[in-house]
Formats: structure tokens, C-alpha cells, sequence
């Protein structure tokens, strides 16, 4: 039910932001419980709880809080979500892993995958049957499989199926919450998204699938030393632009859709793990979130100075916030990025924000 994606978004994700991520999370374990049996919670994934937070941020009204006994912990209870947007995302959680579980029986792995895909046999009928009734459209995500051999054989984009299915995911969102005006950005946000994680997968399963003779897009790029797989200066050289345009891409599908909650934390969460993976190919550390919310990492000698003055900035706006109330000081200080940490800064045109990220982050009143 907690996956160790599930933990890693927690450890990324500033305090303030944990309920909200929780809440949809334990949306999903619950829907996945109620329409599909409760061994299924075990399916509850990081990607189909944004799906679920993001149906829930476009809705104007939020979804009441209902109060479930948690399966891990059955003397706590715990703040779900219970509406479409659960609904939704378990169904979607169900079919896409009917979908893995066929790609990993045509790649060989026959044993468990099979077990899989037999006890998601009933299930999987039920999520397309729901998938349906919330009027998506099955074909992509029903064809994932052909289209991505039918890919990875002839000169196509692999990372195409991907992308349209993940595209398909995120402007149903739109529909789900009665946001229609929203759809076209999030397809692109969620293409984006969707080549990600089958660039990222790719990269994870590169010494894999060498030994195994797998398709790998990177395998174009693999140099042998002692044996070893490893990727070339020119391959890792593209991976970054890939990353680096998946990042352009989130970024600016977002700003083009109407939150209201929760945007700051879903930006994050949708852009953090390719920046987590630039960071790996860089060799530049991803930061961690600290107390005022900011991503940090090392600064140089010359950010040491650019520090130094920044704090002599901030005393000064801190006197003015005193004052008349102040402004951003994220920005004083070249090593702390303010559009990773407090979006409302840069990326919020609504001309409601309250920034405070001197001591206890950035709040946007939008959201």
C-alpha cells in the first residue's frame, strides 16, 4: 500500500504539503479497497495519486474529508478523499497495471507476471467498465502495449505511447472536475510527464536489458569499459536535454491551468523526480527542502558572497515587512531557485498571493 515512490515523494515534499498528498493517497488505498478488494491497495502508486490531487485541485468546492480506518493501522483513522477523483485513479491504477503486467509476460518475466495478470483479470474488466462510464477513452491505454513494440520496432518516437497515454490521464482530470478550459495544458503537462517516466525507466533498466538484448532507447548511446555497460558523454549529453525539455515543458503547460489548491505541490511533484534524475546525470546534488521551503544546494565561492549580501538584503526587507509587508526574499540569493520552492512568486498571475519566505514559506492564496 506504501511504495517506496510513496516514500520518496514524502521525503520530497515540504511539511505544509504532506496532508494534502496523504489524503489522496489514502483516497486511492480506499477506493482501491471498496471497488476492486482490498488486496488491491497494494497497487496504490505515486502517479495515480496526482491524478487523484490533481481532479481535486481544479474543483472550485473541495471534496468533503471522510474519515476511513487505515488497512496498515486498523486502530488509526485516516483523512481520505472520496469522490470521482479516487474513483478515477483507482480505476486507472487497476488497468494500467493489467497493462504492465502484459508487457512484462512479452518480455519473458512469465512466473509472476502471469500470477498478476491472472488475478487482474476480473478487476481489470470492472476499471474499464468504470473508465468508460466516466467517458475516457480506452483506446490508447487498451493499445499501449502494441503501439509501444509497434514503436520501439521502426523509427517512431518509443516514448510516444507513453506520452499520449499520459496526456489521455491528465486532461480526463480536466473533464472529471468540471474544468474543461484546462484540458489542453494538462495533455501537454501530462505527455511531458509520460515521457519521463519511460525515459527514466529506460535509464533504471539500462544494464538490464544490455544483458538481456531488450529494446533500451539508450542502447545507441552504451560504451563498454571492464565489461560494464555504461552511457556515453554524448548519451548522457542527451538524456539532460531530455530532461531539461520535459522540465520547460511541466513548467509551462502548468502556468496555463486554473488551480485552486495545491499548486505549489503538485508543480513540485511533477517536476521534482526528472530534476532528482538531471541531478544524478549532472552529478549535482538535487537539495533537500528545508525549513522555509527552498530546494538548496552547494553554493559556490561566488554564491558564498552573493549570500553574504543576501542577508544584509533580507534584514532590509525585513525592516520594510515590518513596515508596509514586505516582499519575496527568495530571490536575493542565486543558490535558492524561488520557481522550485515558491511558485506564486513567478508562475501565479492572479494577483492574490501572499509570499512570506523568510520564515515560514511561501503562501499562495489561489491555490
Amino acid at each position: 500500500m506504501l511504495t517506496e515512490s510513496h516514500y520518496a515523494a514524502l521525503r520530497l515534499i515540504r511539511c505544509s504539503d504532506k496532508p494534502a498528498y496523504r489524503k489522496h493517497m489514502c483516497g486511492v488505498c480506499h477506493a482501491l479497497g471498496d471497488d476492486y478488494g482490498l488486496p488491491y491497495r497494494l497497487l496504490t502508486n505515486h502517479e495515480t495519486i496526482l491524478l487523484n490531487m490533481l481532479t481535486g485541485a481544479q474543483c472550485k468546492d473541495e471534496s468533503n474529508t471522510v474519515m476511513r480506518r487505515c488497512p496498515l493501522a486498523p486502530v488509526r483513522f485516516v483523512r481520505t478523499n472520496q469522490d470521482s477523483g479516487s474513483a478515477f485513479a483507482a480505476a486507472v491504477t487497476v488497468a494500467l497495471a493489467a497493462v504492465n503486467a502484459d508487457d512484462d509476460i512479452a518480455d519473458g518475466d512469465s512466473i509472476i507476471a502471469r500470477l498478476t495478470r491472472a488475478l487482474l483479470n476480473r478487476p481489470e474488466q470492472t476499471a474499464f467498465s468504470r473508465l468508460a462510464a466516466f467517458g475516457f477513452d480506452l483506446s490508447a491505454m487498451q493499445t499501449l502495449g502494441t503501439a509501444q513494440t509497434h514503436a520501439e520496432q521502426t523509427d517512431t518516437d518509443p516514448a510516444a505511447p507513453s506520452a499520449t497515454v499520459a496526456a489521455a490521464l491528465f486532461e480526463m482530470t480536466a473533464k472529471l472536475s468540471g474544468s474543461p478550459e484546462n484540458a489542453p495544458a494538462l495533455a501537454t503537462a501530462g505527455a511531458h510527464y509520460g515521457r519521463y517516466i519511460y525515459l527514466a525507466d529506460a535509464h533504471r533498466d539500462l544494464a538490464a536489458d544490455m544483458k538481456s538484448g531488450d529494446f533500451n532507447p539508450l542502447r545507441p548511446f552504451v560504451q563498454m569499459a571492464d565489461g560494464v555497460a555504461t552511457l556515453s558523454d554524448e548519451g548522457e549529453a542527451w538524456l539532460v536535454a531530455q530532461m531539461n525539455a520535459i522540465l520547460d515543458g511541466i513548467r509551462e503547460a502548468m502556468r496555463g491551468v486554473r488551480l485552486h489548491r495545491d499548486r505549489a505541490t503538485l508543480t513540485y511533484l511533477l517536476t521534482a523526480p526528472a530534476k532528482k534524475l538531471l541531478g544524478t546525470l549532472t552529478g549535482e546534488p538535487f537539495g533537500k527542502v528545508c525549513r522555509t521551503c527552498a530546494v538548496k544546494s552547494e553554493p559556490t565561492n561566488e554564491e558564498i558572497d552573493d549570500l553574504v549580501s543576501g542577508k544584509e538584503k533580507r534584514k532590509r526587507r525585513k525592516k520594510k515587512e515590518d513596515e508596509d509587508g514586505g516582499d519575496c526574499c527568495c530571490c536575493d540569493t542565486s543558490w535558492i531557485y524561488c520557481g522550485d520552492c515558491c511558485y506564486c512568486c513567478g508562475d501565479c498571475d492572479c494577483g492574490d498571493c501572499d509570499c512570506n519566505c523568510c520564515g515560514d514559506g511561501c503562501c499562495c492564496n489561489c491555490d
